[in-house]
């Protein structure tokens, strides 16, 4: 018998293939915070712990340089800055505000969803 994952190994397993999604969607583009050349992480603008529901949204997470993912709050007003900058101010203001929206419930992920995603990020890095 195939014992079926849990949902805290399919969040571990769609953080590995969301934030693969992410580095290979802005390969080329710089550190979304301070313009560095380069960047090794997948950082997300808001804190994974606090907005559950912004951590698979690709809107809200960026190709950014460890340097400033390891600032307190990820350097949160240059990232916001970089946003802006990047895709123009109306959509930081929407990402905010579904950041925003979000908060107004506690959102539990489900197995089909974390599979559904799953396979949508895989597809879609195939796709890049």
């Amino acid at each position: 018998m195939v014992k079926e994952k849990g949902t805290a190994k399919l969040i571990k397993e769609l953080q590995v293939v969301f934030n693969t999604f992410i580095r290979e969607r802005d390969k080329g583009l710089p550190c979304i915070s301070c313009d560095a050349p380069y960047f090794s992480d997948a950082g997300h603008l808001f804190k994974k712990s606090t907005r559950s529901a912004m951590r698979f949204y690709p809107a809200a997470v960026h190709g950014q340089c460890r340097e400033c993912n390891s600032m307190d709050d990820g350097n949160y007003e240059n990232f916001c800055k970089g946003i802006a900058k990047r895709y123009g101010a109306e959509f930081l203001v929407e990402v905010i505000q579904d950041a925003n929206d979000s908060r107004k419930s506690d959102h539990k992920w489900s197995r089909s969803e974390l599979e559904t995603m799953i396979l949508f990020y895989k597809k879609e890095i195939k796709k890049l």
